[in-house]
């Protein structure tokens, strides 16, 4: 997850938006769970419908959340700060290739360019933030206008790709843009009780919704990954994506109001371990991945889905929040900042 120098809105502690570390908490949190229960994500209705109410809107909340982080890509003089462009790079295609070794695969250059899993988050960003120029010099309406049409067009055409994770990079654009171009005073605008109030009930309505139409939805439910080869006509395509996409909106706007925040109380209880992992999102990103492929190499998940549903998904549930404590140890924290702190341009210059 992508950090900056955005200015914090008064209250907030150490110069950070506190619930905003909260709420990439609690993404990281869903991030994990998503991909611990995917390999058996259509085992069961428990299982089954909390995979797909995670699918419908983490990954755009959590890419919203890059975008907004992002407002410092370009220095005072509207030049791309490329080390961040550069190190994100590196490090989706290192992820790639360390994952598919690790699952026992060869290596070829399709293999190492072709970003299916987990990788294709850090290329994206990398790709996004190559963007940030042209879209700063863009008003936030022609912006997010274009970036919708990209999106659009991408994700309906029937030859997607997975290479340097492009389908993905031009489905999820608006979500980047749209957290780039919102300040954090229209951010807080949120936060008032009353809109929180009302999206959560949003977010409710919406969950409801998809669940008592899931086989309905069926069709269209594969747009949300942004990588699934479309298999609808395009009259269909279209309203469908933009069905699925304002579901997932509105839950994500849902998710956005129930981050907690609180220096004191029952508020802080519950904010300060989501804001530890908050400010951890990169290492638990990469590192459980890992994991959940060794889990699936050792035959756990052929014993877990004889278990009744509630409580595998109990287990499962517990499973993702221990990998991503694990990983939140400051150890990762330390080699993730000093790659993180590399100066490519300095190495380039040499």
């Amino acid at each position: 997850m992508a950090e900056s120098d955005v200015v914090a809105p008064k209250g907030a502690l150490d110069g950070r938006i506190e619930w905003m570390d909260s709420l990439k908490g609690i993404l990281i949190l869903l991030v994990v769970i998503g991909h611990v229960l995917l390999p058996i994500h259509s085992e069961g209705p428990y299982v089954s419908g909390t995979y797909d109410l995670i699918y419908l809107f983490h990954m755009p909340l959590f890419i919203f959340v890059s975008g907004f982080f992002a407002k410092h890509a370009v220095d005072g003089e509207g030049h791309l700060r490329v080390d961040r462009v550069l190190t994100y790079a590196a490090l989706g295609i290192t992820f790639n290739v360390a994952l598919r070794l690790f699952a026992g695969q060869g290596l070829t250059l399709l293999r190492v360019l072709d970003l299916p899993s987990a990788p294709w988050y850090l290329v994206s960003l990398a790709t996004w933030y190559l963007l940030v120029p042209f879209f700063a010099r863009l008003r936030p309406s022609c912006g997010l206008v274009l970036a919708a049409l990209m999106s659009i067009a991408a994700t309906v055409i029937r030859d997607q790709t997975d290479v340097l994770a492009l389908s993905r990079t031009a489905h999820f654009l608006p979500y980047f843009f749209a957290g780039y171009y919102l300040s954090s005073a229209s951010l807080e605008r949120l936060r008032t009780p009353r809109v929180r109030c009302a999206l959560v009930c949003a977010g409710v309505a919406a969950a409801l919704c998809y669940l008592a139409f899931r086989d309905e939805l069926a069709g269209i439910y594969p747009f949300v990954y942004g990588n699934s080869v479309c298999r609808l006509r395009l009259l269909i395509a279209v309203p469908g994506y933009l069905l699925i996409s304002a579901l997932g909106i509105v839950l994500a706007l849902s998710c956005m109001a129930l981050a907690p925040t609180g220096t004191r109380g029952a508020g802080h209880l519950v904010s300060r371990p989501l804001s530890f992992l908050g400010r951890r999102t990169l290492q638990i990103y990469i590192c459980h991945r890992f994991v959940r492929e060794a889990l699936s190499q050792t035959g756990f998940y052929e014993w877990a889905v004889e278990l009744e549903q509630p409580v595998l998904l109990a287990l499962l549930l517990s499973l993702a929040l221990v990998i991503s404590l694990v990983f939140s140890w400051g150890g990762f924290t330390w080699v993730v900042n000093k790659i993180t702190s590399l100066r490519w341009s300095f190495m380039l210059r040499s």
